[in-house]
């Protein structure tokens, strides 16, 4: 997974250097879900990908975007919103427009990209759900980041506000959580956390920032705790060469950084109400944080990158760990530290662990769509084959 490859080389640096709109009554409604801890049309939806929000769930299916690669003698990317209806299996452009045929010509709602008079595209980042709306950052095609909400019927479409001047050259994760956008920011020697009020015309507000000058900081793995957000720090120290992990959370009303959890190494975590589960290498562990005590979780053949989705523990076993980017799989344990199955994968480059129905891969563009231009981008997988020894992919069409 690329944005995995990111950390890793991250690591290794530091080493080196020392919908129709849905009315209020029509909204995702949490009871209709099996997580009971998690309020949809509020929370984040953490439990799909720590490092990017490209696909939503709702009451009836998945928001997310999806590419249609156009072979020309300059091929460019179209990026379409697009929804996965779980009732049909289908999936289909985000259009409002009785009979678009979604093209640029059509002006369709589901199209997210366009270039400007110097060829510069536009690029559609996050995508998240919020209250009745969908929320999608893009890269507009002056540089700057900026929040949009869009209708769920994609027929309506609204700028926010701009949240970076300048959104390409620069290192952040985001999620939205209870009204707010939280983000991480690694600027020159500094880290810094900011909220963002979902609000138009909104300003960022910075809460946290940490300057160092004798060590390496980078706030990583952004993901909601409570009322606030939480994320790792991973701090090198140049004197014995170590990296220390501290989980931090912000806590929005007393407007503080509290820890929650320090080690020597994790590789990826999730918050489950009163745990926290780690990965460290191979091995999963749980940390209770009202008693201060870890115990061992489970422990895997290989390195793994772990989620979870109110019911299931994953930990995906990487293409790199595996030294093997034809193989990839999945295994799922239940809370007791049980194997529920191994979920054989095809090789990808993100891996959405998704909410108790589906399970998505999305596949990277440049490596598997160069010379495959009817390759699906989005692979699902249903949940219900869980424990069954059917591991069946189903395809998610490129908008025609």
């Amino acid at each position: 997974m690329k944005r995995k490859f990111i950390c890793i080389i991250f690591a290794a640096a530091l080493l080196v250097s020392a919908c129709g709109r849905k009315s209020n009554n029509e909204s995702n409604k949490s009871e209709d879900l099996p997580h009971q801890s998690i309020q949809y049309d509020y929370d984040a939806q953490v439990f799909f990908d720590v490092y990017s929000s490209k696909i939503i769930s709702t009451d009836k299916g998945y928001y997310y975007f999806d590419y249609s690669y156009k072979k020309a003698k300059n091929p460019s990317y179209d990026i379409y919103l697009m929804f996965f209806d779980r009732a049909t299996k289908k999936a289909s452009p985000v259009c409002s427009r009785e009979g678009c045929n979604h093209t640029r010509k059509d002006n369709c709602d589901a199209l997210f990209s366009w270039r400007n008079e110097d060829n510069r595209v536009s690029d559609a980042n996050e995508l998240w759900y919020y209250d009745g709306y969908l929320y999608a950052t893009l890269v507009e095609t002056d540089g700057s980041l900026c929040l949009y909400r869009i209708s769920m019927d994609g027929s309506e479409r609204t700028k926010y506000t701009t949240i970076f001047e300048d959104g390409v050259d620069i290192g952040y994760n985001m999620i939205c959580h209870r009204g707010y956008i939280y983000i991480t920011y690694s600027g020159e020697r500094k880290e810094q956390l900011y909220r963002l009020k979902i609000e138009k015309n909104a300003e960022k507000e910075l809460v946290y920032e940490e300057t160092y000058d004798d060590y390496d900081l980078w706030f990583g793995d952004l993901t909601s705790y409570k009322n606030g957000a939480a994320f790792c720090k991973y701090i090198y120290s140049y004197n014995d060469q170590t990296t220390k992990c501290e989980i931090v959370c912000y806590n929005p009303e007393s407007k503080k950084l509290e820890k929650l959890l320090e080690g020597k190494d994790f590789d990826s975590f999730f918050i489950d109400n009163k745990n926290i589960y780690y990965s460290v290498g191979n091995e999963i562990f749980v940390y209770d944080i009202d008693l201060n005590v870890s115990r061992p979780f489970y422990e895997c053949d290989h390195s793994v990158y772990i989620s979870y989705d109110g019911r299931y523990v994953y930990a995906e076993v990487s293409a790199a760990s595996l030294r093997d980017y034809n193989e990839h799989y999945i295994y799922v344990i239940n809370k007791e530290g049980g194997l529920v199955d191994t979920i054989q994968a095809p090789a990808s480059q993100d891996c959405y662990f998704g909410d108790d129905y589906y399970l998505f891969q999305m596949f990277d563009l440049n490596e598997e769509l160069n010379d495959k231009s009817d390759m699906p981008m989005i692979k699902a997988y249903d949940k219900s084959q869980l424990g069954t020894g059917s591991h069946e992919w189903t395809d998610l069409p490129l908008p025609n």
